[in-house]
């Protein structure tokens, strides 16, 4: 996602190998990082580089992680371990400008005293990658919309990965990309098939606190409910209008459980 604030070229952004390559050899020998977002590639970068022995200076919307993705209660466990391991988390409502200053970076939010840091990183999330416009081939839904056999309006073009919306649906992780690629190559190879979504777990890799989820998908209305919040594990199920489960978070030695959830888990597509 595009960051739109003066000094933005001094941010790092990682999404593949190569962009990963120039952040790891940028923090050898520094100390000081700082995050700007606490969705689920902040948590795991916050976590390792906590881990690592990095002074990890958290910037984040919300009073608990993983917003969007899991419960309150789940979301703010996640918070509160991410500190006990030294990360400084701070609330605010956007960052507005990030300048040099030595050898170092100064953030500056609206409504926090400035933060001083070696490297900054930005996890704020993913659009999808659309610059190529194809006449016949919408982007109603943000990305290339697809019918369930990944073909767009278009004959003969199709879309998978962070930039197909496959019939409504936008996934940006990689089992959905597995299962669209799967269907895609029998249709290429004459046998038309289509996407199918099972429930699809997310391994979120902080293995401190092993955390295993299958979020809410689409538009589903309806309400977490803890079902155990414990000290060692949480468990945390969604459940639609009409009571059917929806989605699920894992925490802890709750992890251990993932198989039996899923079980419970009706196909998504």
């Amino acid at each position: 996602r595009p960051l739109n604030i003066p000094g933005a070229e001094h941010i790092f952004q990682v999404n593949d190998i190569e962009a990963y390559e120039l952040f790891y050899a940028k923090i050898a020998g520094k100390r000081r990082v700082a995050i700007i977002g606490s969705g689920l590639i902040g948590v795991e970068f916050a976590h390792d580089l906590a881990y690592a022995g990095y002074e990890v200076t958290m910037l984040s919307q919300s009073a608990a992680a993983l917003v969007n993705l899991v419960p309150e209660s789940v979301g703010s466990r996640v918070r509160s371990h991410l500190e006990s391991m030294g990360v400084r988390w701070l609330e605010v409502t956007a960052v507005h400008n990030c300048q040099r200053e030595g050898d170092g970076y100064r953030l500056q939010a609206v409504d926090l005293p400035d933060v001083v840091v070696d490297v900054v990183l930005a996890a704020v999330g993913l659009v999808p990658n659309i610059g190529v416009e194809v006449p016949g081939v919408s982007c109603d839904h943000g990305g290339y919309d697809t019918d369930v056999y990944a073909q767009t309006g278009c004959k003969d073009v199709f879309a998978i990965g962070d930039c197909a919306v496959v019939d409504g649906l936008h996934l940006t992780y990689v089992a959905p990309i597995k299962q669209q690629t799967k269907a895609l190559a029998m249709t290429l190879l004459g046998e038309r098939t289509a996407v199918h979504y099972p429930a699809m777990p997310v391994v979120i890799k902080t293995p401190t606190l092993p955390l295993t989820l299958v979020p809410v998908r689409g538009q589903c209305q309806g309400s977490w409910q803890d079902i155990t919040v414990e000290d060692n594990r949480i468990v945390s199920a969604f459940y639609d209008s009409d009571k059917v489960l929806r989605a699920f978070v894992l925490c802890g030695e709750a992890t251990v459980d993932r198989a039996v959830w899923l079980d419970k888990m009706p196909s998504l597509l």
